[in-house]
């Protein structure tokens, strides 16, 4: 190894042991004759060895149960650090990824899933659930645009049910066409289920009211898409009715998508492909596994900030990304000390959130 090579494995050690470094006689245990990656997976072993017979003082540590913590933490950021290599070079690839084919993979459930429900012969309902943000609607439209069919000529796209009477003439009124209902009171709401369920099977929505009578044939089939993934009995008994998919992506998958976007997207041609890369590339340093606020709108709202606000958009979409404010201050690279002055929020818990972020006590992300 060169002496450029020692420096680098001498950073990412420190990055790992932290206060432990001095501690560790690193230019005892590594060996020069092989190259970085050999060492850095020859060294992670001797490291759990190390960090399990370093203890803080007594000072530092007053509870057996703070010791055990100390500890799980060491072992955790070992963890990390390996999770966020692998990351790393997963992610080198996917920039250099046909871009079709990432989208394709990770869509593809959805997109399958709606093409079946549009040929099957019986089945007459299709459920995406999930959380929002992760592009159900798009591709659930995305699928239908591939089969050649027309909106509000084929199929019909309902954003929100006012109420049950309201639900009812819509299906009324498109008795022969393809409902997308995108809202998340059909999961709520008892009578609409007992609709639902009527139109589903057997195919005749009767209702009677003293202003309304209605008994009408619905031949035509129903994508119920929604955030909601609580349950009960009516929505188990629509959902059965139905191709019923919870849809998800994990971390490394949203990051797929952005990246691809990054590469395909016509909407910002303002943008330069780099700049959107870079734009991504500072989303996935300030998020990671734990980031449950990450969404794949973080794009577009990435592409607004750095076009409207480009001496501050890293700060603003931090805090589009995390809306609370000790978040996106440690962030920024706030002192603990500061982030309590301005939240009110004790010590621990901010070192809490710290570690969930991945944050270095110098404030900067380990996953950037």
């Amino acid at each position: 190894m060169n002496n450029q090579e020692l420096k680098q494995l001498e950073k990412w050690a420190r990055n790992i042991l932290q206060s432990d470094y001095d501690k560790f006689d690193i230019d005892a245990e590594l060996d020069k004759k092989i190259s970085v990656e050999e060492n850095k997976t020859a060294l992670r072993g001797k490291f759990k060895v190390f960090l399990k017979d370093v203890k803080p003082t007594k000072n530092e540590i007053k509870t057996q149960m703070e010791m055990e913590q100390y500890e799980q933490q060491k072992e955790d950021e070992l963890q990390r650090e390996k999770i966020k290599e692998l990351q790393n070079e997963e992610f080198e690839k996917i920039k250099n990824t046909a871009t079709s084919e990432i989208l394709e993979k990770h869509f593809s459930a959805v997109k399958e899933l709606t093409k079946a429900l549009i040929k099957a012969k019986y089945k007459k309902g299709c459920w995406f659930y999930g959380r929002g943000g992760m592009g159900k609607t798009e591709n659930t439209l995305r699928a239908l645009a591939e089969m050649g069919l027309q909106q509000n000529k084929d199929f019909v796209l309902i954003s929100g049910v006012k109420s049950l009477l309201s639900f009812i003439k819509i299906l009324e009124a498109n008795h022969d066409k393809i409902l997308i209902v995108d809202d998340d009171s059909i999961s709520k709401n008892k009578d609409v289920a007992n609709i639902l369920k009527q139109a589903l099977v057997g195919g005749y929505v009767q209702y009677e009211s003293e202003r309304t009578k209605i008994n009408k044939k619905f031949e035509g089939k129903i994508i119920l898409i929604s955030n909601d993934t609580s349950e009960n009995a009516d929505i188990d008994a629509v959902k059965s009715r139905c191709f019923t998919y919870n849809f998800t992506l994990t971390y490394k998958q949203i990051m797929d998508c952005l990246y691809t976007f990054a590469r395909v997207d016509k909407k910002y041609p303002e943008i330069t492909t780099p700049k959107k890369t870079e734009i991504v590339d500072y989303i996935k340093s300030i998020t990671n596994n734990e980031t449950q606020s990450l969404t794949l709108r973080a794009f577009d709202d990435g592409c607004e900030m750095f076009l409207y606000h480009k001496d501050n958009w890293k700060n603003i979409l931090s805090k589009l990304i995390y809306s609370k404010p000790e978040y996106y201050l440690l962030i920024q690279g706030c002192e603990v000390k500061e982030v309590m002055l301005q939240t009110g929020i004790g010590e621990r818990r901010l070192y809490q959130i710290k570690q969930t972020l991945g944050l270095t006590k110098n404030g900067r992300n380990q996953h950037g």
